[in-house]
């Protein structure tokens, strides 16, 4: 009679648990390992590669660091140039004028721009320089609803007190007996190509690629959580090692007593 197959008892103990703890931790982290040792590798080629002064292009990236207009881009075509709202600041052309609320209308006069918020009106040169600020107490009318002009020297606006012209200073207001038609400037889409440097604008310098390969190596490109998922990690992998250690010094042992 042969004899009956020797089936391997299963190995058991705290040694075999541990092993399989080692495998599934190294595969379940793999992808995590691999990414923190290519941007480590990255970082330490940052001189040579020079990301420090390489700024990223990617409006989502923008996004994702919370650099995003909350509003929408406000733009006016004018004789020269265009002027733009981004945020409350105020650009012309691609030179920011100060921190002011979205326009209403554009009013042209010979040499001045004049600039309807909902209770002020802003004077300024073609140039950009600001010549004046007129608040409520210097306007007929709590809100205006209109400003334009007839002839490019008087300046009209509309309140809910009616229709109002100015002397020459603009310091002076006084009702119209019938309401004019108004020359003015409304809103209109502004061009692709200045609506991207305007942002560039309003984010500054902008992000570099090495704040983000930084950021991705240290977990806070992904918030707080990444951060403790770098944590971790790191841990993970110091522990990887210590039982990767102790299992071929385990190995060897045997090879040793066996030969």
């Amino acid at each position: 009679m042969s004899k009956p197959k020797r089936v391997p008892r299963k190995r058991r103990g705290p040694g075999r648990a541990l092993l399989r703890l080692h495998r599934r931790v190294g595969v379940a982290l793999s992808a995590i390992f691999i990414l923190i040792c290519l941007t480590g590798i990255l970082l330490n080629h940052n001189d040579d590669l020079d990301f420090q002064s390489r700024p990223i292009e990617a409006d989502w990236v923008y996004d994702w660091y919370g650099l995003k207009p909350a509003g929408k881009l406000v733009h006016y075509l004018l004789p020269t140039g265009s002027l733009s709202s981004l945020d409350d600041q105020l650009f012309l052309d691609q030179r920011s004028l100060g921190h002011f609320p979205n326009p209403r209308e554009i009013a042209v006069l010979e040499d001045i721009y004049a600039i309807a918020f909902p209770n002020s009106i802003l004077l300024i040169t073609p140039e950009g320089d600001i010549i004046e600020t007129l608040s409520d107490s210097n306007i007929p009318g709590s809100e205006i609803s209109k400003i334009g002009t007839t002839d490019h020297r008087t300046l009209f606006i509309n309140t809910e007190l009616g229709q109002y012209r100015s002397d020459e200073s603009i310091l002076v207001w006084t009702p119209t007996a019938t309401k004019l038609e108004l020359a003015t400037i409304e809103a209109s889409p502004a061009p692709e190509i200045l609506e991207k440097k305007l942002l560039r604008s309003f984010r500054g310098e902008g992000i570099t690629w090495g704040r983000v390969i930084l950021d991705i190596h240290t977990g806070r490109f992904f918030g707080g959580v990444g951060k403790w998922i770098a944590d971790l990690s790191a841990i993970a992998l110091i522990l990887l090692t210590l039982t990767g250690v102790y299992y071929t010094m385990r190995y060897l042992k045997k090879a040793r007593e066996r030969s």
